[in-house]
């Protein structure tokens, strides 16, 4: 085998490893490792609803309140479920999200809904 035949099908093998690896992560890894980024910011938008509940001792009703960017309301979907909890999420597809709940302080990927709701909440 040749020297430059060789070097080829070590390239060629290093690209078909990187390509196996990259769609092992996206079918096995947990959702909150793919999503990494999105849940990282998340938190941000978390830590500013937090804030202003604690000033103003209350929930917002949008998160147009504490200043989220236009962008990031095409993003992220706020929803009020009661006086004291509420529920922050992104979706990536039909069906598929995380979503933050304040009642539990943490991010899920499935039952993700309100544990509480209240007439002033209700849509």
């Amino acid at each position: 085998m040749t020297r430059p035949l060789r070097t080829a099908l070590i390239v060629i093998g290093i690209g078909v490893a990187l390509v196996a690896g990259f769609i092992a992560f996206e079918l096995f890894a947990p959702v909150s490792a793919v999503h990494f980024l999105k849940i990282r910011h998340g938190n941000e938008i978390v830590r500013k609803i937090e804030d202003f509940q604690r000033r103003q001792r209350r929930l917002l009703n949008s998160l147009d309140e504490v200043g989220v960017s236009d962008d990031d309301l095409n993003r992220y979907e706020y929803e009020r479920c009661s006086s004291s909890e509420y529920i922050l999420f992104f979706s990536w597809t039909l069906g598929e999200s995380m979503t933050w709940n304040s009642a539990k302080a943490k991010w899920l990927d499935v039952g993700g809904e309100c544990t509480t709701r209240t007439a002033e909440s209700a849509p």
